[in-house]
Parts: C-alpha cells; structure tokens; sequence
C-alpha cells in the first residue's frame, strides 16, 4: 500500500526541505516563485488520489474482505515449501532469536492498529505489545545455502517498511529483521527422502544403490542444523523509526487510499440501481 505511483512520485524530504523553507521565505526570486510553484504542483498531483498498479490490488483485497468476508482462493490454497516451514518453526526461530540477542521476544499474532496502519505483529519485546521495546520479524530460511545469501543482501523495502510501521503502532524504538536457520523437522526429513525416492526409483532405503545413499547423505545433512554453534544460525538486520516526513507520507497515502476504496465501492453501488 505504501508504493508511490511511478507517473506522480511523492516529493523526496530533500524536495520537502526546500518547500518549506522557500515558503517561509518574505521575499522570493522568480527562479525561487517558479521552483516553488512546481514544487507545490508536484505534491498536489500526488495527492489527488493517483497510485500504483500494486497499491490496487492491495486495495481490492482488502476490499473484498471488508465488503463480503471473502479472500483470494488461490492466496489460501497456495502452497510453499519455504512458507510452509516458515510457518511451522516460527515458535524456533523466535526462541533461537532471544536466545542469540538476549531479548526475550513474545510471540503476538493478534491484529494491532492506530488512525494510519494496521498489522499482525510477530514478535515483540516487552510486558505488552503497546509498550514494546523492540519489534521483530523472523524469517526461517528454507536451508543453510539461502540463509547465507540472507546474511549478505540488504533488507527488502516492503520489510522494512513493515516493520516500521509496527514500531509507530506500538512505539517501539528498536526493531530488527531475523533471519534464522532452524532444522527442518523429522516429517519434513522424512518427507524428503520419500521425494528422493521416487526421483532415483528405489523401492526402499536399504535396497537402494549407493547413488541414492550418497543423494540421501547429502540431503539429510542440510537440513539438520543442531550441530552448529547458534550464533552462526542467527543474522539480524537493524530497522529505525520512520521520520516524519516518512510518517506524513504514509497518512496521505492512507487518506488517499480511503478516498480511493470509497469511490470504487460508489460505482459498485451504481450497478444496482
């Protein structure tokens, strides 16, 4: 919801700098009327209800949730293995992650809001979720080659902005992305070998030949990852606090993002007349 249109992009805080202190100026050039003046324009365009083609869809599903209680079918029935584990070891990841930075994050899944933004929070520090002290998002990566590659990319902006959106809920001053390997478990082991099974065509692990025992090793082996040191499970990234003028931006585009919604429910209302 967050992304700016592309065609009427959203001023930078350096543009928003000069605006307001060439308002503030009693006497201006004409260069400085005429930057000014396109400043100004180009705010009012954004403004005026223009967003993005992700921003939609993000709108409609949120639209058909709030109208008829109804959600994307294809969303629900999807199935990713990284998901999936995600999903199941997320109580791990959180206990690995307190273990690592020695803050004792609880587990919240409970909707937070304020007048702007909305979320369900995963982890958060703290005796209660509107006093926190520190925000998290844990991500269990899906083995030790991707958790890796996590520990040397930067955030990604839609994380980033989650997260800080969390921190102004609850007023949090820290917030962190973890990123965390914890072992897969002995379902999804076994899981595994019955897919490597049918993939080398062996009818059972002991009559299998030693290409498939030597396959099964290495598959077996990474994905179980007690035998490491912890800290070298854990990878943590620092989020800081939205500036003001970030938090400005976020409520024009929630004021426009609810100007938007109603307009679309009116022509809605227009096909049953």
């Amino acid at each position: 919801m967050l992304s700016d249109s592309k065609e009427t992009p959203p001023l930078t805080e350096k543009q928003l700098a000069n605006l307001k202190e060439l308002e503030a100026k009693p006497n201006r050039t004409d260069k400085q009327d005429t930057e000014l003046a396109e400043l100004i324009l180009k705010r009012q365009k954004n403004l005026q209800g223009d967003i993005s083609a992700t921003h939609m869809e993000y709108l409609l599903e949120v639209y058909a949730y709030m109208t008829e209680d109804m959600v994307s079918v294809s969303k629900e029935l999807m199935y990713i293995p990284a998901m999936e584990k995600g999903k199941e070891l997320e109580p791990d990841g959180a206990l690995l992650l307190s273990k690592v930075t020695g803050k004792m994050f609880r587990l919240h899944k409970q909707r937070v809001s304020n007048d702007y933004l909305t979320g369900e929070v995963d982890l958060f520090e703290g005796e209660d979720i509107m006093e926190a002290r520190c925000i998290a998002d844990v991500k269990n990566a899906y083995d030790y080659v991707i958790f890796l590659k996590k520990t040397k990319k930067s955030i990604e902006s839609r994380y980033d902005k989650q997260i800080k959106g969390y921190m102004n809920i609850a007023g949090a001053k820290e917030g962190l992305v973890g990123d965390v390997l914890c072992s897969f478990t002995k379902e999804m082991r076994d899981d595994a070998i019955l897919k490597l099974m049918r993939k080398y065509n062996v009818v059972s692990e002991e009559a299998a030949n030693e290409q498939f025992q030597e396959a099964r090793y290495k598959l077996t082996r990474s994905m179980y990852y007690e035998d490491m040191d912890e800290r070298l499970r854990v990878n943590t990234k620092a989020i800081e606090p939205f500036s003001s003028s970030q938090i400005q931006k976020i409520q024009d585009r929630v004021k426009i993002s609810r100007d938007w919604l109603n307009n679309f429910h009116n022509e809605r209302l227009k096909l049953l007349k």
